[in-house]
C-alpha cells in the first residue's frame, strides 16, 4: 500500500519509507522528486506502543509462566506499524527546511553531549572522586 505524495498526490511513498521519514531524513517521491516527512509525535506514539507491547508481553509471560504471551510483541509491532503508516500524514518539506532541521539536530546533540560531560566533570569519576 503506497501513500500519496503531498506535493503531486501520486501514490509513490511506501508505508515502510513513510514510517521512517523524519525532518532530517525525509521520504522522496519517486514521481516528482519532492520530499516529505511524518511528524515527530507520530514517531513518539509508535515508540510508546513498542514499549507497551514488549513490556506487556514480558509481564504477561511472567504472570502466566508461559512463553506464548511473548508472541504479543511482534503482533503489537505489526499493528503499530500498520496504523502508523496508514494514519500519519506526510508533511511537505524542501531543501532549506531539511538543512535547518539537520543543523538543529547537530546543535541538540552538542547540547546533550555538553550536559553529559559537564555532569561527569562536576559530579563523577574525576580525579577528585572519593
Amino acid at each position: 500500500m503506497k501513500t500519496p505524495c503531498p506535493h503531486c498526490q501520486q501514490p509513490t511513498i511506501s508505508g515502510w519509507r513513510k514510517i521512517n521519514a523524519t525532518s532530517i531524513r525525509p521520504a522522496k517521491c519517486q514521481s516528482c522528486g519532492e520530499k516529505s516527512y511524518v511528524s515527530g509525535w507520530s514517531h513518539a506514539l509508535v515508540a510508546i506502543s513498542f514499549e507497551v507491547s514488549i513490556w506487556g508481553s514480558i509481564i504477561l509471560a511472567l504472570i502466566l509462566k508461559s512463553w506464548y504471551p511473548l508472541l504479543i510483541f511482534p503482533l503489537g509491532i505489526a499493528i503499530a506499524l500498520f496504523t502508523h503508516s496508514s494514519n500519519a500524514s506526510l508533511i511537505p518539506t524542501d531543501s532549506k527546511k531539511i538543512s535547518q532541521a539537520r543543523i538543529r539536530a547537530v546543535f541538540e546533540l552538542l547540547a546533550i553531549v555538553s550536559i553529559i560531560v559537564a555532569g561527569y566533570l562536576l559530579f563523577g569519576g574525576g580525579a577528585n572522586a572519593i
